[in-house]
């Protein structure tokens, strides 16, 4: 069960002339009920709050009959933690588990602005085979990039960036046309809702969980090596793909550049950056133009180009900067 209370300002037009002050919280690729899931007029007004009950429910939970039990561990891998070492197991897939899943207002007919606002917020699900803890070998859990501390739910090593594409005017407040109905397209590239951030990274592996929020605008995401003691600039750093859309993939792909990332989309990545220097920097690029808020363009920057000083319209250029800050090892 989860509160959403609605402390938006009461006048609708304190809005910056987009957006409205009411709020319906849809849960993306998650299985709820329509009542619980940003149905239409399911919205609260400002000043009241509305309950959501959102069930942890796997899929296909009532057809056993397509239950994948030629794997021996099947109904192991279909079950979340417990707050020990223990699994509780579950009813359903496990081929549907899911990982990465964001929540976002859904009001009728202001969900693009009010998302565009920052009406939005990742959520983590975790499971058996997806733990979120690094060191934990039961033979279920794939102990995929995260930490120790926790049982579960560990984040030390497990980031999740989401990219939004706004426009600000001159006096630093965002701009939308509500006019434009072939898609809205921003400027500039945001990471977490921050211009231009930077990541310090240990030498080590770490999982990217990267959620496209733009209201038009496909990614085309890759890393590029800016400055480095052992690689040229514009190196392509590798990268394994791991999950698409909150899902598991059945096995890790090797990739150099990510496949194309429309909106809402979510792509999980992980990254060894042992082989960086202390000091090193990386570039996380968009190698996508697009200038048509319908389709983006054929064709894309290579990664060598995209250096800290160019900028284009169609937004293929760096977005943020990944630092390897180990410290320098002594003499």
């Amino acid at each position: 069960m989860t509160r959403i209370y609605n402390d938006l300002p009461v006048d609708r037009a304190i809005n910056g002339g987009f957006g409205r002050n009411e709020s319906s919280v849809h849960f993306h690729n998650a299985h709820n009920g329509a009542e619980s899931d940003g149905a239409c007029n399911a919205f609260n007004f400002p000043g009241t709050f509305y309950d959501y009950h959102w069930g942890m429910a796997l899929a296909r939970r009532d057809l056993p009959s397509v239950w994948p039990t030629g794997d021996r561990d099947f109904a192991r891998k279909a079950s979340g933690p417990d707050d020990g070492n223990g699994l509780v197991q579950v009813p359903g897939d496990f081929r549907e588990i899911q990982g990465s899943l964001w929540i976002h207002d859904h009001r009728f007919f202001f969900t693009a602005p009010n998302i565009y606002k920052g009406m939005f917020g990742v959520c983590n699900l975790y499971s058996g085979p997806d733990r979120g803890r690094e060191d934990f070998d039961d033979g279920i859990n794939l102990r995929l990039p995260s930490g120790s501390q926790l049982g579960w739910g560990n984040l030390d090593f497990d980031v999740n960036l989401v990219v939004s594409n706004p426009v600000f005017d001159a006096a630093g407040q965002l701009r939308f046309d509500i006019f434009e109905t072939d898609g809205f397209l921003g400027d500039i590239l945001l990471v977490n809702s921050t211009f231009y951030p930077h990541f310090e990274v240990l030498p080590r592996r770490y999982r990217f969980r990267i959620l496209n929020v733009s209201v038009a605008r496909f990614l085309k995401l890759a890393l590029g090596v800016s400055r480095s003691a052992r690689f040229s600039q514009g190196t392509k750093v590798p990268l394994h793909f791991i999950a698409n859309d909150g899902n598991l993939v059945v096995n890790p792909i090797a990739l150099t550049e990510l496949d194309e990332q429309g909106t809402a989309e979510r792509y999980d990545i992980v990254v060894d950056f042992s082989a960086f220097a202390p000091g090193d920097s990386i570039f996380l690029v968009n190698l996508l133009e697009q200038d048509d808020g319908r389709r983006p363009k054929a064709s894309t920057i290579p990664a060598r180009s995209t250096t800290p000083a160019i900028r284009s319209t169609g937004i293929a250029a760096p977005i943020s900067p990944i630092r390897n800050g180990a410290p320098a090892p002594r003499s």
